[in-house]
């Protein structure tokens, strides 16, 4: 039978015997779908979008912890003072000198705000005579390397000593002490 005739068959059962309509069925070469092949053709599909779901959902992860790690170090930059240590290049003090006797400091010389002094690779245990003078107490330098460290410290006259301290102990080769109307470096 052709396509056509059965096709017709199909439209108008009506016009046509039940023995025709049996012998179309009989004839009619339905292929039989293989279930397990398709199934295991899904599975493949299936898996492969999983993985790629999961590459998407770790990509989104590390990007999120990069950018937190970014965020993160940003806010530390911002809120650490800016001092540097540097060991080998030749000494040029930009610094205002200030005698290592302590004085006492009068209202009327109080520093402005916005007054500050820059140590630009300046020895250590000169920069703690300067500060030491100025906040008066007595410089006592018991590490025999102090000459050697040089330091890169921009100091704001208004900062406390204790701020000072804590600014300039943020590194490794310096430690700083404030006992008993002595600044000490250990």
């Amino acid at each position: 039978m052709k396509r056509e005739e059965q096709i017709r068959m199909l439209l108008h059962p009506e016009q046509h015997t039940d023995e025709q309509i049996d012998s179309m069925f009989s004839e009619a070469d339905v292929p039989a779908a293989d279930a397990e092949a398709a199934w295991q053709r899904f599975l493949t599909a299936t898996q492969g979008r999983r993985r790629r779901s999961r590459l998407r959902v770790a990509a989104a992860v590390i990007g999120v912890l990069m950018l937190s790690g970014i965020a993160y170090a940003t806010v530390m930059m911002l809120r650490s003072p800016r001092v540097y240590v540097e060991k080998t290049a030749p000494a040029t003090a930009v610094v205002t000198p200030v005698t290592t006797a302590p004085r006492a400091v009068d209202a009327e010389e109080a520093p402005a705000a916005d007054s500050v002094r820059l140590f630009s690779n300046v020895p250590l245990d000169e920069t703690v005579r300067q500060l030491a003078g100025y906040y008066n107490k007595v410089a006592d330098i018991r590490a025999a390397g102090a000459n050697d460290v040089r330091l890169y410290y921009k100091w704001r006259l208004s900062d406390s000593l204790e701020s000072v301290v804590s600014d300039l102990n943020h590194f490794d080769k310096v430690n700083l002490t404030v006992e008993d109307g002595k600044l000490i470096v250990k």
